[in-house]
């Protein structure tokens, strides 16, 4: 089926509203109803000629609706642990005082920062290694080979989304793991 454009129109028109409720019936807000909506009509439109026309297409399209619904909870759902992990992790870092619980090196003497660099230098490749290979990737090319986000996205086949994801659970796990070696990291 290859609806053409005032098929897709007259489609759109007709059942907009039906889904809309129906997005709004699920608890969404308008701008993610609306977004549902939108990825209900292109699903439908890209898989179309699945539609084998035992059922109303209306019912068809609620069934797109609610599939897409379900996924959209799971993938909030799965952000908002995320964001509980990274802001668990994050305060971790400081102590009752909101004050950051390790010491700085600005209170060394320059042969003990050059020193501790050179320490930190072995101990970042050592925590390198313990990173996944997409961690690894991202975070070279981002902090050692300098290449800028949409290059990397590009290179690695990534969202800006996830790169970002990625390269602040990379810092974490390398601070994490620095500071667990004994590194002053400031």
């Amino acid at each position: 089926m290859n609806p053409d454009a005032q098929e897709i129109a007259s489609l759109i028109d007709r059942y907009t509203d039906n889904l809309m409720r129906a997005a709004f019936s699920l608890g969404f807000p308008e701008a993610e109803a609306e977004e549902l909506v939108q990825a209900t009509f292109y699903a439908y439109l890209e898989g179309g000629s699945r539609f084998e026309r035992r059922s109303q297409i209306l019912t068809y399209l609620f069934g797109i609706l609610y599939n897409k619904a379900r996924e959209t909870r799971r993938l909030q759902a799965r952000h908002e642990s995320i964001d509980k992990a990274v802001d668990d992790t994050f305060e971790s870092h400081f102590d009752t005082e909101d004050h950051w619980d390790q010491p700085s090196m600005d209170s060394m003497t320059e042969v003990e920062k050059k020193a501790q660099s050179a320490h930190i230098g072995d101990l970042l490749k050592e925590c390198l290694d313990g990173l996944s290979a997409i961690m690894r990737m991202a975070f070279t090319l981002k902090e050692v080979e300098g290449m800028d986000s949409e290059n990397i996205c590009l290179a690695l086949d990534l969202t800006t989304s996830n790169l970002g994801v990625t390269l602040f659970r990379a810092r974490n796990k390398l601070r994490e793991c620095l500071m667990s070696k004994g590194a002053v990291i400031s």
